[in-house]
């Protein structure tokens, strides 16, 4: 049991600083801006020093640490803790730091409870690197995020995380420790998946923990679990679905990544819960792939950290092209805010304090891919379109606006991969490449007419 004991938060020893270096006075007077409390040159730097008194000395590490962890979000969760510039760990030692943090956690020169610019540049030495190179390898190791993961980090705080659950189901044992395995060594090929959201002064990045980093085997195991008692059973499933759907990422603290076995003799499921800030479905895809090749005993091949500017694959070439490419955005965002602005909706949302997976169920279509197109040539349009408006068909019938002509409108979005349209294209880049569009439809009555408007969209939008 650990608790933070009531204290009296009397002055201590006064450190007054004298100045700031010119890099970290531009810092601090940013940090001012947005309400921050930094001291100026000449005032006192107010440090918050914490004790501790261990009663139970037989609890196992992990026990400890857990402890310790529940210490720690407890500590800022406390109020007081805002009146201070620094919060520091007093009465530790390097063996009984050892309790509750891993030993490669910080150099033999640096304070055990500190993991700063002295541990990166003690790391930075055993490299072999010049001092100060350590900031060099940290900026490398920040992914900025995009637009669309700009949109799923946002609605952490609205609609929970935007997670991507897959369920892989096997017909033959599956050894756990193996699968374990397979998972870390997937976690390690794909670097996106061992980062943590930082947020700084004035942008929002991935930081990559290196797969070096002592902090990453506590997070992997939270990572991977086993349970027992959900496979096999299709109604067990869809729960067990519905619920890690629903389990909200701690992006800050915890990798955004989640593998759960569930175990069984005869037919065992995987499921794997990834953050939309890790990939897109192509990269889920490629995830896949290579964990059933290394579960087959297939090495997984390290995947590169790819930043291209998504820009560069939705633009045209040329100053004034991308300019007027740019007014034409803008006047069509301004128009469909308009728009958005007099849509109710059909069916409103339920709640957004839980979420539920679909059950999707694989046959085989009465239909093969020859006679879908067939159909599609003799509506002279082409497949997607026509799945796309039979789609659209389904969900207007649905709500009852079939029959009604430009008073109800249905509205899909589509999502394009833009990862052809690099120059050159990169096929195999990793992380999220997907741009998109809304296709609106009112013309339900008329199928000639609603595959014509729809075809057109489609065309329209994957023009831009």
């Amino acid at each position: 049991m650990g608790c933070l004991a009531p204290c009296d938060l009397s002055p201590g020893r006064r450190i007054v600083v004298d100045d700031f270096p010119t890099a970290m006075r531009v810092a601090a007077g940013l940090a001012r801006g947005l309400g921050k409390s930094v001291p100026q040159p000449g005032e006192e730097l107010r440090i918050l020093y914490l004790t501790t008194q261990e009663i139970d000395h037989t609890l196992p590490t992990s026990g400890r640490r857990a402890v310790f962890a529940a210490l720690l979000e407890a500590l800022y969760a406390d109020p007081r803790v805002a009146d201070y510039h620094m919060v520091a760990m007093t009465d530790y030692d390097r063996e009984s730091m050892l309790d509750v943090i891993e030993p490669a956690f910080f150099p033999e020169d640096a304070h055990p409870a500190l993991r700063d610019d002295h541990a990166q540049d003690a790391r930075a030495r055993e490299r072999g690197a010049p001092p100060g190179a350590c900031r060099t390898r940290d900026v490398s190791h920040l992914i900025p995020l995009n637009r669309s993961e700009r949109a799923y980090a946002a609605l952490e705080g609205v609609a929970g995380s935007v997670s991507q659950v897959y369920e892989m189901t096997f017909e033959r044992p599956l050894d756990a420790t193996k699968l374990r395995t397979c998972v870390r060594a997937l976690i390690t090929a794909f670097p996106r998946t061992r980062t943590r959201l930082v947020a700084g002064t004035l942008s929002t990045c991935l930081e990559v923990l290196d797969n070096t980093d002592p902090l990453l085997e506590p997070l992997f195991d939270e990572v991977f679990g086993v349970v027992h008692g959900v496979a096999a059973n299709e109604e067990r499933l869809h729960e067990y679905r519905n619920a890690l759907l629903a389990e909200p990422f701690a992006l800050g603290r915890s990798l955004p990544v989640r593998f759960r076995f569930a175990d069984h003799p005869t037919r065992p499921t995987l499921f794997m819960i990834v953050h939309h800030l890790v990939c897109d479905g192509r990269g889920m895809i490629q995830m896949i792939d290579a964990l059933l090749g290394a579960l087959a005993g297939k090495p997984i091949e390290p995947v590169a950290i790819d930043r291209p500017f998504m820009r560069a694959a939705l633009w045209p070439k040329g100053v004034m092209a991308r300019l007027r490419a740019a007014m034409i955005d803008w006047r069509r965002m301004r128009a469909q805010k308009a728009a958005a602005r007099s849509v109710t909706l059909i069916d409103p949302l339920a709640p957004l304090s839980a979420f539920t997976a679909p059950r999707v169920l694989r046959h085989t279509p009465k239909l093969s891919v020859k006679k879908l197109v067939a159909a599609a040539k003799a509506q002279d349009t082409s497949l997607n379109a026509l799945t796309l408006a039979a789609v659209t068909l389904v969900l207007a019938r649905r709500a009852g606006a079939a029959e009604t002509v430009d008073t109800r409108e249905v509205a899909v979005r589509i999502s394009v991969d833009v990862r052809p349209y690099f120059d050159p294209p990169r096929p195999n880049a990793f992380g999220n490449f997907v741009a998109s569009f809304m296709v609106r439809s009112t013309r339900f009555s008329d199928t000639a007419a609603l595959l014509a408007d729809v075809g057109a969209q489609l065309k329209e939008g994957v023009r831009r």
